[in-house]
């Protein structure tokens, strides 16, 4: 199972909106700096902080492994060194750990899903039970 999310383009108010604050942000520095060299370094910063936001994920599942996909990196963990799902807003988290623990943001892999009402976001929940060893 392979989908892509893209989050700009499924809010492009709050993409506008942080394009504008990222640019307000610049021209502050640019201006209290009077250096464009550091408010590039600066632009720099603001859009890889913001770069989750901005650019698509791929994420795969299957059978042995569940892998993320952003930026020409990978992240991947075999379901074996899963033990339970966090449901989120926007999102699962898997977490290597039975309970909850203060490492699960860590440790655990972000699965984000596709738009809240699309029938993929049901089955990819239904998948990830399904390999986790449990029923809804």
């Amino acid at each position: 199972m392979t989908w892509i999310v893209r989050p700009a383009w499924e809010s492009p108010v709050r993409a506008v909106l942080a394009v504008l604050v990222i640019v307000a942000t610049e021209a502050a520095l640019a201006l209290a700096w009077r250096e464009p060299l550091w408010a590039a370094v600066g632009a720099l910063g603001l859009f890889a902080a913001t770069a989750r936001f901005f650019l698509p994920s791929r994420f795969v599942l299957n059978d042995d492994d569940v892998t993320v996909h952003f930026l020409g990196m990978q992240q991947r963990r075999p379901w074996s060194t899963l033990r339970r799902r966090v449901d989120e807003q926007r999102g699962l988290l898997l977490s290597p750990f039975a309970r909850r623990s203060v490492l699960d943001g860590p440790r655990g892999i972000y699965l984000r899903l596709p738009a809240t009402g699309d029938p993929a976001r049901a089955a990819v929940c239904a998948f990830v039970d399904a390999r986790l060893g449990k029923t809804k």
